[in-house]
């Protein structure tokens, strides 16, 4: 898989394009898939530590899978396996 290649290299803004893109590819597999699994979890470390500031990344408000989460796309690729609450005022 791309994103680990990337990951080993230290790339993290390349690995996290890759697992973007290798989650929109797989997005209808079979839940639970260990490939898809390790990508999404790998995707949300990566995430949480390098995306915050990253100025190719969007986030439509609301637009998430779930009732009050936000939906981040980088490079207009949904990042699938990251999804944050919306803070609530």
């Amino acid at each position: 898989m791309l994103g680990k290649i990337a990951e080993a290299q230290k790339d993290k803004r390349r690995a996290i394009e890759k697992y973007g893109k290798f989650l929109d590819l797989w997005k209808d597999a079979d839940p639970g898939r260990p490939e898809v699994e390790d990508a999404k979890a790998r995707l949300a470390v990566l995430a949480n530590k390098s995306l915050s500031s990253d100025p190719r990344l969007q986030v439509l408000r609301g637009g998430g899978s779930h009732p009050g989460s936000d939906l981040w796309i980088l490079n207009g690729v949904p990042l699938p396996g990251y999804s944050k609450r919306t803070p609530r005022n």
